[in-house]
């Protein structure tokens, strides 16, 4: 029997609205898609996570609960911590580790441009 994870974070899924900047490209608005509860698991060694936080980067990995809504998500959008206020993350990776789409796995880096 598995051990039951701990979803104690409550995270928002925002996606950018397509608006055109008469530039060709499109730059709109976050609009938010959804609100989950997720898992959240600093990284703390290894040469890239250890160079980030030099240049003040901070890379997690975020577990939510496997759906049609958040098998959606893709690398374009972006995740916030609904909790603490202005605390966004950009998405860097989604994979299901588990190959049951039972939980997602995210990659996410704290204190990169937004977008």
């Amino acid at each position: 029997m598995t051990k039951p994870r701990l979803m104690r974070e409550r995270i928002a899924f925002d996606k950018r609205s397509a608006a055109a900047d008469g530039f060709g490209n499109a730059k709109g608005a976050w609009v938010e898609q959804l609100k989950v509860a997720a898992r959240r698991l600093p990284l703390t060694g290894g040469e890239d996570v250890m160079a980030g936080r030099l240049a003040g980067k901070q890379s997690f990995v975020l577990q939510i609960r496997s759906s049609a809504a958040t098998r959606a998500i893709d690398t374009a959008w972006r995740a916030r911590d609904t909790r603490a206020a202005g605390v966004v993350y950009n998405i860097r990776t989604i994979a299901n580790r588990d190959e049951r789409n039972e939980y997602i796995d995210i990659l996410v880096e704290q204190g990169v441009a937004d977008g």
